[in-house]
């Protein structure tokens, strides 16, 4: 015999409503876990940063020369001390004169002699009484001597050391009433209205350098330990050949000699590149790392005209947006953005091929803040 058990309706009722809401809950629980992911996020900027690299420099006198006599010669007048300053054109040295003096004279003498002779022969050429060949040798010797007379005159002039440019004594090689051999350096002249700062780049840094701008736009600052503002330089050129060993590149920047400091070659300094162009120069475009490019093997939309897509969080949902963006050239600090992104947006930059834009996400954040 068959029994039958009879439950009352409000019972039914209620278990099936119990039921349901499980199963929402589960649906519910499926598209958007109770517990928030957290991601590392990026706020966009639309405007470069200014990303700096800093290098050892030393400070060289813009232009130098080491003066030296042309002759020997006897060491007469030789009054600067180092530091002192010259304008060009200014008496450096002299050497003893008195033999290059009567080599002048002497061979004034013989100038005026041939000179003579010469037109004395035209003249008994012109009355048939010497031949032409007479007056040739006349004139031959002519012009030996006033070349013998042209070579004193250089000799007495280089008695006498000027100076070439305005600058520095830098440095006093010997002193007076020695005897000094042609071409022995006397004086080191240095020009300090401008400097040459010199620093050392690797090959990494040369070629996100040139990758960045041209190197004529590079921005770049000195700044030495007994001040504390900065000085902005201007580049000058850089060496196409590494330094052996170190696999370095000499790069040289001009800086023009402040009022209130006394720089000196030789000083060493620290200067600092901005390896981000100047937004003046160049259109402002967002940077992002590679590791917030989301791979295109999964299944999204088509990527049409655009090159990769990135996760943009919305913070009144807490939920991932992907977009699709458009790539430019890839840097040191990262890779440019196009278009796709408009600046403000805060991009996920980790961990971003195991997001599938349903979860509840959260900023990643530590104690000390985001």
């Amino acid at each position: 015999m068959l029994k039958f058990m009879f439950y009352p309706i409000t019972s039914i009722f209620a278990l099936s409503t119990l039921l349901a809401g499980c199963n929402f809950a589960s649906q519910n629980e499926a598209t958007h876990p109770s517990a928030p992911r957290s991601v590392k996020l990026l706020l966009i900027d639309q405007s470069p940063s200014s990303q700096q690299r800093r290098f050892p420099g030393k400070v060289y006198a813009s232009q130098q020369a080491d003066l030296a006599f042309r002759i020997n010669g006897e060491l007469i007048q030789l009054d600067l001390v180092e530091g002192q300053s010259v304008t060009q054109g200014d008496i450096l040295a002299e050497l003893d004169k008195r033999d290059a003096i009567n080599a002048l004279l002497n061979a004034k003498a013989n100038f005026e002699l041939a000179e003579v002779d010469f037109k004395r022969k035209q003249t008994l050429l012109d009355r048939k009484l010497i031949s032409a060949s007479d007056v040739d040798s006349a004139s031959a010797i002519l012009k030996s001597a006033e070349a013998s007379l042209r070579a004193s005159k250089d000799q007495l002039a280089y008695t006498t050391l000027y100076a070439p440019f305005s600058g520095v004594i830098a440095k006093v090689h010997t002193d007076n009433y020695q005897m000094i051999p042609s071409n022995q350096t006397i004086i080191t002249l240095q020009n300090i209205d401008t400097f040459d700062l010199k620093i050392q780049l690797p090959e990494s840094v040369l070629l996100d350098l040139k990758n960045a701008m041209p190197l004529e736009d590079i921005k770049a600052f000195a700044q030495f330990d007994s001040l504390g503002e900065r000085f902005l330089l201007r580049y000058k050129e850089h060496s196409s050949l590494a330094a052996e060993g170190t696999q370095t590149y000499e790069m040289t920047f001009t800086l023009t000699a402040p009022e209130h400091m006394h720089l000196l070659p030789g000083m060493s300094t620290t200067v600092s590149i901005d390896m981000i162009p100047d937004s003046s120069h160049y259109p402002s475009m967002a940077l992002l790392p590679l590791s917030a490019l989301v791979k295109t093997g999964q299944d999204f939309t088509d990527k049409g005209e655009h090159d990769a897509f990135v996760w943009v969080y919305q913070p009144e949902t807490q939920i991932l947006k992907l977009t699709p963006i458009s790539l430019g050239n890839l840097r040191a600090e990262g890779v440019e953005i196009l278009s796709g992104l408009e600046g403000g947006e805060q991009v996920v930059v980790n961990g971003v091929n195991s997001l599938t834009g349903k979860e509840l996400v959260k900023p990643l954040t530590w104690a000390r803040g985001v």
